[in-house]
């Protein structure tokens, strides 16, 4: 700072300079024989600035310390250096005054001796009531959302991977939904050069060409599965009253061979075997005979 060459200090030299601008462009002083002046802007609207008093009617000298462009445009009139009216706590000299005393090094913590008071302690913590927070304090640099007083993580653009477009992701995306101002188009046919037709490839269909080809794909399936559970239920169905039995067909050999007598009994047991011959037995009784007349 000390080998900085200048009455004020560098940053305040940048204010004044863009004043000396906005002054020379867009400001008129007029002198009414005194340190006072009407200044007339380029929107035409006026501001008296008093030289005496440093004061101006958009109160930027006043609040600031720093001549305005109105205060500039008027101070460039009498022939003044901006720099000699910018308020005493902005100089070279009162910075260099402030910062002209020695700071004296201290020891770290660990070396300071002990006092004879008690030891400071932290606050005790109380909870406060309603429920704890779950979201950090935003920052003033972060951007804010869609107009309104919540701000957002500061975050680069989003590029969709289906069609490419910066602004949403594949998941919102909706380049495969229709637009709004197509209509219904007719089926064409063409013919190609063996006669056969086929059908032009249309747009997307609309959601109500959508919503019909599902119902219709609904109400195939339905008929369907009723008449597979129709044919199941017919095949399962047990047949009323017992079948009927098939009849031994005698044949030639058995129709001419001349009855037999019946055996003897030998026992109540071998009776009554014979009483409850099954359809089985007599199937085998039937064969041997015909194996023993051929």
């Amino acid at each position: 700072m000390r080998a900085y060459h200048g009455n004020t200090c560098p940053k305040i030299r940048k204010v004044i300079e863009k004043n000396k601008v906005k002054a020379a462009e867009q400001c008129t002083a007029t002198f009414s024989g005194e340190l006072k002046a009407e200044v007339e802007n380029i929107s035409g609207t006026k501001n008296v600035v008093d030289v005496g008093l440093k004061t101006c009617t958009c109160r930027i000298w006043d609040l600031t310390g720093i001549p305005c462009k109105h205060a500039i445009s008027t101070l460039f009139g009498l022939r003044l250096e901006p720099d000699d009216d910018v308020s005493p706590c902005y100089l070279k000299e009162t910075y260099m005054r402030i910062y002209d005393n020695c700071i004296q090094p201290a020891n770290s913590m660990d070396l300071w001796g002990r006092g004879d008071g008690p030891n400071i302690l932290p606050p005790a913590y109380t909870r406060q009531p309603g429920r704890p927070k779950t979201k950090r304090t935003k920052q003033a640099f972060e951007n804010v959302i869609n107009g309104t007083a919540k701000a957002g993580r500061e975050q680069r653009s989003v590029k969709c991977g289906n069609c490419g477009q910066i602004g949403h992701n594949k998941v919102t995306c909706k380049s495969h939904l229709p637009s709004k101002k197509t209509t219904t188009t007719t089926k064409k046919k063409t013919t190609n050069a063996e006669g056969s037709q086929q059908q032009e490839k249309r747009g997307p269909l609309t959601p109500n060409e959508l919503r019909k080809k599902v119902e219709e794909r609904l109400a195939y399936q339905r008929n369907k599965m009723a008449t597979l559970r129709a044919e199941r239920l017919g095949a399962n169905r047990p047949r009323r009253g017992r079948p009927p039995t098939r009849q031994p067909t005698a044949s030639a050999s058995t129709a001419t061979r001349p009855p037999t007598a019946p055996a003897p009994t030998t026992s109540r047991a071998s009776s009554d075997n014979v009483a409850t011959s099954t359809r089985s037995s007599k199937r085998v009784r039937q064969n041997s005979s015909r194996g023993n007349d051929k």
